[in-house]
């Protein structure tokens, strides 16, 4: 089965080489957020927002393989969407909690 967007494919070979990074700057970004903050969270819920930096990391690189942004921009936005990952998949699961609760009440 063929790929919606013919450019994916391609996406998926620059991601192997080279575009993992982003899920480390993802990672970084809310490892920088933990190591400022002042209530430090336990290893566990560090482990889970780090985790959860990095897997936004690579969801923005999908998110903007083939714009024409500068790469330093695409850098910061992949740190700062990493940086901001636990609140916004706590966003997230809030709206669909919510959503859940009109169908089931």
């Amino acid at each position: 089965m063929a790929s919606p967007d013919p450019d994916f494919g391609n996406a998926i070979n620059e991601f192997r080489k080279g575009g993992w990074i982003v899920s480390l700057l993802g990672a970084l970004g809310i490892l920088a957020r933990i190591l400022l903050a002042k209530n430090k969270p336990t290893l566990i819920e560090g482990v889970k927002k780090i985790t959860a930096g990095g897997i936004t990391g690579v969801l923005v690189y999908f998110a903007l393989h083939g714009t024409n942004i500068d790469p330093l921009y695409k850098g910061v936005i992949y740190s700062t969407a990493g940086a901001f990952a636990p609140e916004l998949f706590g966003l997230l699961l809030d709206k669909l909690q919510k959503f859940a609760e009109k169908f089931t009440a």
